[in-house]
């Protein structure tokens, strides 16, 4: 069995829908899709899981309706550098090298994708708002580890976000953002309430007024076959970072130059930090898990992208 999204939540694809938007959604993970609730809200949903490849994302695409008077939000869920990964343009030399094939693979396909999204925009004369990010980072020998197992440290919680608005100037922000920012910037930015949810809209970011440098972010994690065990929770403020784990212990240490075994020997600080994270844990923000039971076949999917692990 694997946890799904709770019934209770309302995703963005929903609230745009209620809105009167157009929502169509592709997905290459078999993570990501009917079996896990992640269709809700979407009008039109495919799967391009054929050997997790950027490719076929144009072709599921195509096959859509096309877009009618209403807006529309198209969610492109790829996969490509995920295991199981393969060498895209040889020669490749090691798992990184690898990983960078898939990534520069996945570049050319995405290019074309929003090339399609551009012009169906511009055909109906209307913006076109673009977010691009990831849900973790990749170990590749960090730590002593490989892959994203069930850990917090930096380099699986540091990810790329990108937004890309008509008539704002690029620029590069440093502001300390957070996935759970994605869903109250596309609704803000959309012209919809987003009041209420986890994260806070970037909107204001775009022209340099970004959120507070001194903002808590939090981060959880769990094995998706033991939602029994104890978790792991983290909190991030400013450039300390607290990790708290099952036995009731905490590691305290500099966000960015994590090193295991070496925190910082602060006890106001990292009593200020634990009640952060107390006090976020006691919002009742955390859903409890709804657990469902897969197919076979897609449990052999998940199995050989690393989710589940073969045990004796």
């Amino acid at each position: 069995a694997i946890d799904i999204i709770p019934l209770q939540e309302t995703s963005v694809a929903e609230t745009l829908a209620a809105a009167g938007w157009s929502t169509v959604g592709v997905a290459a993970n078999y993570n990501v899709g009917p079996e896990l609730g992640l269709d809700r809200g979407l009008e039109h949903f495919g799967k391009a899981r054929s050997n997790s490849d950027a490719s076929r994302f144009s072709h599921v695409l195509a096959g859509f309706p096309a877009p009618d008077t209403r807006p529309r939000f198209t969610y492109l869920h790829y996969n490509d550098g995920h295991k199981p990964r393969s060498c895209r343009k040889p020669p490749c030399e090691g798992p990184v090298s690898i990983y960078d094939s898939e990534l520069t693979h996945l570049d050319g396909y995405l290019a074309e994708d929003l090339d399609r999204l551009r012009a169906q925009a511009a055909a109906r004369q209307r913006d076109l708002i673009i977010v691009v990010t990831s849900d973790h980072g990749e170990l590749f020998g960090e730590y002593g580890l490989r892959g994203h197992p069930v850990v917090l440290w930096h380099p699986l919680q540091h990810v790329l976000m990108m937004v890309q608005v008509p008539g704002v100037a690029p620029r590069v922000s440093t502001a300390r953002v957070s996935v759970v920012d994605v869903a109250p910037t596309l609704l803000d930015l959309s012209g919809l309430p987003h009041e209420g949810l986890d994260g806070v809209s970037l909107a204001p970011a775009l022209t340099g007024e970004g959120p507070s440098d001194d903002r808590a972010l939090f981060a959880h994690r769990a094995d998706v076959e033991r939602w029994d065990l104890d978790h792991l929770w983290a909190v991030v403020q400013g450039d300390h970072k607290l990790i708290a784990l099952p036995n009731h212990r905490h590691l305290h240490m500099a966000d960015q130059a994590e090193v295991p075994g070496q925190g910082i020997q602060d006890p106001t600080r990292e009593a200020e930090l634990a009640s952060l994270l107390k006090g976020h844990r006691a919002s009742g923000r955390a859903a409890s898990p709804q657990l469902v039971d897969l197919t076979e076949e897609v449990v052999e999917n998940m199995r050989a992208m690393g989710y589940i692990e073969k045990r004796l």
